[in-house]
């Protein structure tokens, strides 16, 4: 059985409350937009690098990723026939919504012209 503790601090003059906090964990993370408690600045300092660190793996990484996404596309397009299938209707049916807004354009833009010459 876990030995678990409830911490209130003030935080920003605002009282908060953490509850069941594992008294073995030198660091209590609540959620990526809430608070993490550390109980020294040491593990502070290093809950701090290492989450430094994994921010700037993954903005390191976004090329490597966007590059790799029309790939994995590629393949479960080649394994499944009907997914294939589905993105060509899709890119159709963005292509005829194109065409109907040019279309829609051109007109609007006719009638601005015929407006003008009366």
């Amino acid at each position: 059985m876990e030995t678990v503790m409830d911490i209130t601090a003030t935080v920003n003059g605002e009282r908060r409350e953490f509850k069941r906090v594992p008294c073995t964990n030198t660091i209590a993370n609540f959620g990526p937009d809430a608070f993490v408690l550390a109980d020294s600045k040491d593990a502070m300092s290093s809950y701090t690098s290492a989450a430094l660190q994994n921010s700037r793996n993954i903005v390191e990484g976004y090329e490597k990723h966007q590059k790799l996404i029309p790939l994995y596309e590629g393949i479960l397009e080649e394994l499944n026939p009907s997914l294939r299938a589905d993105k060509e209707k899709d890119r159709a049916i963005q292509s005829l919504k194109d065409e109907v807004l040019e279309l829609k354009q051109m007109l609007i833009n006719m009638a601005k012209v015929g407006d003008t010459k009366n």
